[in-house]
């Protein structure tokens, strides 16, 4: 996956409203994503096109961009 390609950060479970949405790069959501917490990471996914990729694969999209914890 390319740092530059365009991709949308979801959180579900979000009181106010029923999913909360970013985008933006994925390497920048990447990256936002990491610095949650661990327990609120498994409400978030990354979308990119028509593919969902949940924290597990977000936590490999890191690795491949040299993102630490």
């Amino acid at each position: 996956m390319e740092r530059d390609t365009k991709a949308t950060l979801h959180r579900r479970n979000v009181p106010e409203v029923d999913e909360m949405i970013t985008e933006g790069r994925i390497e920048d959501l990447v990256r936002a994503f990491k610095i949650l917490p661990k327990e609120t990471q498994r409400e978030y996914s990354i979308r990119v096109g028509g593919t969902e990729y949940g924290p597990r694969e977000v936590d490999n999209f890191a690795q491949e961009f040299g993102i630490e914890d």
